[in-house]
């Protein structure tokens, strides 16, 4: 709350934006503030963060009524479906056809949807395996926008309470942890490894603990 009173303190840019859309104000502020003075806030006040490093999602959403076709790209109801996602800041993709759900064991997660529309009203399920552990829920509204944005309000809690992080407190509290990284072959690939341990929030310090034969230990302040 100290920091909303500061919060110009933050910002890297803003802008207006217009607006064609005579039910919507014709200009619109956008602001972008500096994210890791924020994310630094948030540790400070010991609020869990949920990183930019976040899984992918591949959403396979059939439509009821449709023949069995999924939601790709290309679809009417695709903008609505990755506009929720952005609103919740899901990294959520879209398959180009069916053929792309059946072969996605490559995919980090995959987020099975079942969608049914019928006067207007729309109902669906949903199904997510995320650390072993199968996740469903379902989501209704009267418009497809309430659906899906309810669909992905749900996935948005999920994911941030497996992949958030909160500041440690009490005796394990500031100690280190020690990482090994293997094929490590000349400088270009120690600052590439260093440059990314440093990205992530979760990490406020990177030492280097040794090196030895292609491999260097890392001592992480986390």
């Amino acid at each position: 709350r100290a920091a909303m009173n500061r919060a110009d303190a933050y910002l890297r840019q803003f802008s207006y934006q217009t607006s064609a859309d005579q039910s919507e104000p014709a200009f619109r502020l956008d602001m972008e503030f500096q994210p890791q003075p924020v994310i630094e806030i948030l540790k400070q006040a010991q609020q869990p963060v949920w990183s930019s490093n976040r899984p992918a999602v591949l959403a396979c959403v059939e439509v009821q009524g449709s023949g069995g076709q999924v939601i790709t790209a290309n679809s009417g109801s695709a903008p609505v479906l990755l506009a929720e996602a952005k609103r919740r800041g899901v990294p959520l993709q879209l398959p180009a056809s069916r053929a792309d759900c059946n072969g996605a064991v490559s995919q980090e997660l995959l987020l099975d949807g079942n969608l049914q529309l019928e006067g207007g009203r729309c109902e669906a399920r949903w199904s997510m395996t995320l650390d072993q552990d199968d996740q469903r829920w379902s989501s209704s509204g009267n418009s497809l926008e309430a659906c899906l944005g309810s669909a992905v309000d749900e996935l948005a809690e999920t994911l941030s309470a497996t992949y958030a992080f909160a500041a440690v407190t009490g005796s394990t509290a500031g100690e280190p942890l020690f990482l090994s990284v293997t094929g490590i072959d000349d400088f270009s690939d120690y600052a590439d490894v260093v440059l990314m341990l440093n990205s992530l929030a979760m990490v406020d310090a990177v030492d280097v603990a040794g090196v030895e034969d292609g491999a260097v230990d890392f001592s992480l302040t986390a």
